[in-house]
């Protein structure tokens, strides 16, 4: 009877044992397998540590970025005439090709402190084909030539000529700062401060006139008592131009400091 009693205690702690061993290799086998459908974020040059760990990463079966058509942040395709053209950054340049027949169309040098500034830029960054700014039914490009430390990017105008199915920089919209395309008003303007709380600053608008970007108004604001340019004189002059001659100019007084 003794022995029997004994067979039947270790025989319950087997049966114990092996029910926890199962329990915890279901467990481990779950999270193993789970976890690798799981992608994680990957350390990227362009990456802060706290960006790293704020960004979001795709569960299993979610699509990813690439994954999803035409948001892959490393090119651009959009149709312009007969063609599906392709632009993305290869070697420090905006490489334009055929998406069908990956003929290289033509090559747009980047400036070099973008890759100061961003050493991995996506397409978006430096490059926004979503204006025809000359309003011939196709799109121009709008390329990001530089970033200052106190305003928002400089950009060049690129024109796209259908006779060469190249992309030509406009010779008037060139290191524009934050530009603002109207296409009702058919203008591009832009701002840019100079300091003393955006009571320094410049606005020109350039007009679309005769199939060509003119400027035809230049609006400076020194309205910073301290300022030696102001020559003990604050004020906002505007400039208006005509085939690129000032025809007029009128001064006005700065509003008063608050």
């Amino acid at each position: 009877m003794q022995k029997q009693k004994g067979t039947s205690t270790l025989t319950g702690i087997i049966i114990i044992l092996v029910e926890i061993v199962i329990l915890f290799g279901g467990v481990f086998t779950y999270q193993y397998f789970a976890l690798k459908q799981i992608k994680f974020p990957v350390a990227s040059p362009s990456l802060s540590a706290q960006q790293i760990l704020n960004k979001p990463f795709p569960l299993a079966g979610e699509p990813t970025t690439n994954q999803t058509a035409n948001t892959n942040p490393t090119n651009e395709t959009f149709n312009i005439g007969n063609h599906e053209i392709l632009i993305r950054i290869v070697n420090k340049n905006i490489e334009i090709t055929d998406e069908n027949s990956g003929a290289l169309i033509q090559k747009i040098p980047l400036n070099e402190d973008i890759f100061n500034w961003n050493s991995n830029p996506q397409i978006k960054d430096v490059v926004s084909s979503d204006n025809d700014i000359n309003f011939d039914g196709y799109k121009d490009l709008q390329v990001l030539t530089f970033i200052p430390a106190d305003n928002p990017g400089i950009f060049d105008f690129y024109i796209y000529d259908p006779s060469t199915g190249k992309f030509e920089k406009d010779p008037v919209l060139q290191n524009l700062v934050d530009p603002v395309f109207d296409a009702t008003a058919k203008t591009i303007s832009t701002d840019m401060s100079g300091g003393c709380v955006g009571m320094v600053s410049s606005r020109k608008i350039f007009s679309f006139i005769n199939g060509g970007y003119a400027l035809t108004q230049d609006e400076e604001k020194h309205c910073c008592p301290d300022n030696i340019m102001n020559d003990g004189n604050p004020r906002i002059t505007i400039d208006k131009y005509n085939d690129g001659k000032i025809v007029s100019t009128k001064q006005e007084a700065c509003p008063p400091q608050q």
